[in-house]
């Protein structure tokens, strides 16, 4: 015996839309229980970043969300929640109100969460990309990206000048991939007779990945300025500036621990190496 199937049977929709010629304004309807995540870093401090929603509300009309959010710690992942208002998502973007743009990076990742109190991980990604000054991050219209995928961000930076007999020791930033594409350090000798080689090396966690090597050593009482790149042969002294070789793709990451440190042969007690300058491409990457 078989009876008739009966219809199933919900809360009356708020918004009703046509099965024909007439589509819903947005593949996202935003419930009572849904909110914008957001997670931000940037690499420049206080950056302030607005995010701006557009929504088509059940009662048919366009309402306008807007939140801003602030770093204030380098290459820190921040992470906010806010509630979303009903409706249907038209449209989304996070700008950067006060900054720097050019030389440094920002990058945020914006999806949904349902949650009665706001909180939760994302149910949907949106957004995810680097912005700029003048170049929000859209949705729709934009790809999702992971933060190391993609050009990096070219900068430069001064470290710290170390004391005499102690050589260079460069880690990696915290939250920061590196692409090492120069480094220049001068290296005064002391009277004492030895002949030092300068010697460059990538550890991780202290333990040396690989090294290279200056084709010309600098004996006592001499100022030599040491350059490491992707320069192919290193060659002699030319007038004091060594050229010392560095792999082109070599990349290092502070969530392995790594650094860029020297290893001078024969480095005397009164050596002394001034302040490094490097220069890197750099991406955010999550701790």
């Amino acid at each position: 015996m078989s009876s008739a199937s009966s219809p199933l049977t919900t809360r009356s929709s708020l918004v009703e839309w046509t099965s024909r010629f007439v589509q819903p304004p947005g593949e996202h309807y935003l419930g009572p229980d849904d909110a914008f995540i957001i997670d931000l870093a940037t690499s420049f401090v206080p950056s302030i970043v607005r995010l701006a929603a557009r929504i088509l509300t059940p009662e048919g009309e366009i309402h306008y969300q807007e939140h801003e959010l602030e770093t204030v710690t380098t290459r820190q992942l921040v992470r906010q929640i806010f509630r979303a208002r009903e409706g249907f998502l038209m449209g989304l973007a996070v700008s950067l109100l006060q900054g720097s743009g050019a030389t440094e990076w920002n990058w945020a990742s914006v999806g949904l969460t349902r949650s009665a109190t706001g909180g939760g991980d994302p149910y949907h990604g949106l957004a995810q990309n680097y912005f700029d000054l003048g170049s929000p991050l859209f949705w729709p219209g934009q790809r999702y990206r992971v933060p190391s995928e993609g050009p990096g961000f070219f900068r430069q930076a001064v470290e710290a000048d170390p004391i005499a007999g102690v050589n260079i020791s460069i880690v990696v930033p915290e939250n920061a991939r590196w692409r090492p594409v120069a480094l220049e350090a001068e290296l005064v000798t002391d009277a004492t007779v030895a002949n030092r080689r300068f010697i460059l090396e990538a550890q991780r966690t202290g333990v040396t990945l690989f090294r290279t090597a200056a084709d010309v050593v600098q004996t006592a009482s001499l100022t030599f300025r040491y350059v490491a790149g992707h320069w192919g042969e290193s060659g002699a002294n030319r007038d004091g500036v060594i050229l010392v070789n560095w792999p082109d793709h070599a990349f290092l990451s502070h969530n392995e621990s790594d650094a860029l440190v020297s290893s001078v042969a024969n480095l005397q007690g009164g050596d002394n190496f001034g302040a490094p300058a490097i220069y890197v491409e750099e991406w955010f990457e999550r701790g």
